[in-house]
């Protein structure tokens, strides 16, 4: 949506009374595998080495990662904080939503002056809710508001569980 807002504002097409949504929730899942090809990725980035001997035992520990970013205003475009929310919390819930996971770990971080969220889960626990459905959902928390993310089976080529 905010690209077609942008797109709009291009053209001239833009409102001044036009409500431009803000961004949404956005989740990364890192497992231990790709939690490694993300710190190389950003060692690189910043002109670092990653070799071998850069991967700590901390990398390797046998929990998926997730990284949550807030919902950001539009870059442009009338908004008023309209679904603008820092994340308060990031938790896991089984395909029907009867069973949830709490993170073991949350670390802050900040992101275009709100705040995001880094949860660290059990693969252990992960492993448990997906025993009846391997689909699950990613459930991120605002102060106003809550997305849940679907984590369907299309996505496992992507997610090495």
């Amino acid at each position: 949506m905010q690209g077609l807002s942008a797109l709009a504002a291009q053209r001239g097409q833009l409102q001044k009374t036009t409500l431009v949504p803000a961004s949404g929730f956005q989740i990364t899942i890192f497992t231990p595998w790709s939690w490694i090809a993300q710190q190389a990725s950003q060692s690189a980035q910043q002109g670092r080495s990653f070799t071998a001997a850069t991967v700590t035992e901390e990398m390797l520990r046998p929990i998926v990662r997730i990284l949550a970013l807030p919902s950001t205003p539009p870059t442009v475009g009338t908004n008023f904080g309209t679904g603008v929310s820092s994340v308060g919390s990031v938790m896991l819930s089984d395909a029907s939503r009867a069973n949830q996971v709490n993170a073991l770990k949350s670390q802050s971080l900040a992101f275009q002056r709100l705040n995001g969220l880094i949860a660290e889960f059990s693969l252990e626990d992960l492993a448990r809710l997906r025993q009846q459905d391997p689909e699950f959902f990613v459930i991120v928390t605002g102060p106003n508001n809550q997305k849940e993310f679907k984590v369907k089976r299309k996505f496992f080529g992507d997610l090495p569980l």
